[in-house]
């Protein structure tokens, strides 16, 4: 399925391993894409590579995803931790993490949510890929893990 490529900043992007972004434009054409984009999506760290075809350096680099990495500090890093923490109310300060493109913080992803949740796990998800391949899991129903931590004090 292709996703709207503008809307990530890449104009025309070309398909390259899990996910596949291009233009709506010529959904089929990759005559005309300027990137190419790789992402991994891991039981543990996320990670996205791109190669920029209109540069005379075609190397491999790394798009740098932009996280929480500890409490107020936000970094743009090459792996994202494939973790999501769901505080509770008044646990941490809002205007610790505010981010540019969201008025009001949610749940944590990354490095911090990996960390920070270590200590509370109860409200951590971790290697929920694995549970969506998880025989026992009916992905047909509403999921249970979100739920079950926001619930938890």
């Amino acid at each position: 399925m292709a996703l709207d490529g503008e809307a990530l900043g890449f104009n025309h992007v070309r398909p390259i391993f899990n996910i596949v972004f291009m233009s709506e434009q010529e959904p089929n054409s990759m005559v005309d894409s300027r990137f190419i984009v790789g992402i991994d999506l891991g039981t543990t760290n996320n990670a996205v590579f791109y190669i920029d075809t209109g540069g005379k350096d075609l190397k491999i680099k790394p798009f740098l995803i932009p996280q929480f990495v500890g409490l107020g500090e936000f970094h743009r890093v090459p792996l994202l931790p494939s973790f999501c923490y769901f505080p509770i109310e008044n646990e941490i300060s809002n205007d610790l993490f505010k981010l540019p493109w969201a008025s009001e913080p949610g749940i944590l992803l990354g490095k911090f949510a990996r960390d920070h949740g270590m200590k509370t796990p109860n409200r951590l998800i971790s290697s929920s890929k694995s549970w969506l391949a998880n025989s026992g899991v009916d992905r047909t129903k509403k999921s249970f893990l979100g739920e079950a931590a926001l619930k938890t004090n």
